[in-house]
């Protein structure tokens, strides 16, 4: 039998690979591991799409605070609007209230041409049928002061493109025009409907219609501005002053239409 001189204080290779001497003055005998890896050994690369633990408790953290400010946000606008709602109609059915049957007229300035005629005043009409006659174009001869024809050539729901004729002047002249008449938006519950001259033999032809309801829809407080200004040598205060009072005359004879129509329906 062979001898196995190998000394017993000399350690065994195979058992301390992988371990060095303290070079701090540890002392005898005293080992720190090192970590060798295998040659063979693959390295762990983290993936990009992993996200640490932290960031995720982070993020949990960020959404739970976000998502409820945001519910009260929402929450917070839809009642500011429904209370700009209430207040506007109250402020509507004030409005209504002081004119009674009066009509308020006035006169809007701009820098060139004559000034727009401008008259307000409530209609004792559902808001619904008010604007059914505002948006039947083709009717507006049958109401409308000094208009004299109305023709739809185009329609697509309340935009329409519309051939009118009247008369100025107790019939001395007749004014002609293509309108581009366009429903826009309006404000809270107010529904603007637009109408202006593409071309005809005026200088200038432009209306706006302002319908908003009163009293929950019963009744409707119309807001009427008007600025026609014919090809004719005459001074543009004349034509300011027939502005003013188109402007008023087609809210009486709005007011009776919408009475006529109501007394048709009985």
């Amino acid at each position: 039998m062979s001898e196995d001189r190998t000394p017993c204080c000399v350690p065994n290779r195979s058992r301390t690979r992988g371990f060095r001497r303290k070079a701090d003055g540890g002392g005898p005998g005293r080992y720190n591991r090192r970590v060798t890896p295998p040659v063979n050994a693959r390295r762990s690369v983290p993936s990009e799409r992993a996200t640490p633990m932290h960031h995720r408790r982070t993020l949990t953290l960020l959404l739970g605070g976000l998502l409820p400010a945001a519910l009260l946000l929402q929450v917070g606008a839809s009642s500011a609007r429904a209370d700009g709602d209430a207040s506007g109609a109250a402020g509507v059915d004030a409005r209504a209230r002081v004119l009674g049957t009066q009509i308020e007229t006035t006169a809007d300035h701009q820098p060139s041409g004559p000034d727009w005629g401008h008259a307000v005043g409530v209609v004792d009409a559902p808001y619904d049928a008010v604007l059914k006659i505002v948006t039947d174009y083709e009717r507006y001869d049958e109401f409308m002061p000094h208009f004299k024809q109305a023709r739809v050539l185009s329609r697509r729901g309340d935009n329409a493109l519309v051939y009118m004729e009247a008369s100025i002047l107790k019939n001395a002249a007749t004014l002609w025009a293509q309108l581009k008449v366009k429903a826009l938006p309006g404000r809270g519950t107010t529904r603007i409907v637009d109408a202006k001259m593409q071309k005809g033999n005026m200088d200038q032809f432009h209306a706006v219609w302002e319908l908003t309801p009163v009293d929950g829809g019963k009744r409707t407080l119309v807001d009427f501005r008007i600025v026609v200004e014919p090809d004719l040598p005459l001074p543009n205060a004349l034509f300011s002053s027939e502005n003013k009072k188109a402007a008023t005359k087609t809210i009486k004879a709005l007011r009776k239409r919408a009475l006529g129509t109501a007394v048709a329906r009985r």
